[in-house]
């Protein structure tokens, strides 16, 4: 997509060798996170983080704020492991602890989260 191709067949060529199952998820990611990208972005202070870090913790964050099916820890797991491979074991580090304030506030919703970590 950041070079020009329509959200569909980005995604399509990037799912292509995936599971049928595992398909509808990347679908239900990469449309969802766009849908709210701004809501996200307010809950994670992106200012703050690397920029290769912004699309990871854009996942992260949908999965845990509007996700049902995807164990919370599984959401921060993956997105660790990726920022982990995506810009070290630092920005990892951050990963993990911006995701997991996340998860401890998921209750009381995406946008009193967002004005909480607005002073990160």
């Amino acid at each position: 997509m950041r070079a020009g191709a329509p959200l569909g067949d980005a995604r399509d060529h990037a799912v292509s060798n995936l599971a049928e199952r595992d398909r509808r998820l990347a679908y239900e990611l990469s449309a969802g996170v766009l849908r709210r990208q701004a809501e996200l972005d307010r809950a994670l202070d992106l200012e703050r983080a690397d920029p290769r870090l912004h699309d990871v913790l854009r996942l992260g964050a949908y999965q845990l704020q509007c996700l049902t099916r995807v164990p919370k820890h599984a959401a921060v797991s993956t997105s660790v492991e990726l920022a982990r491979e995506t810009a070290g074991e630092g920005p990892a580090r951050f990963v993990n602890q911006a995701l997991r304030r996340l998860t401890r506030d998921a209750g009381s919703g995406m946008r009193d989260a967002s004005i909480r970590f607005s002073s990160w």
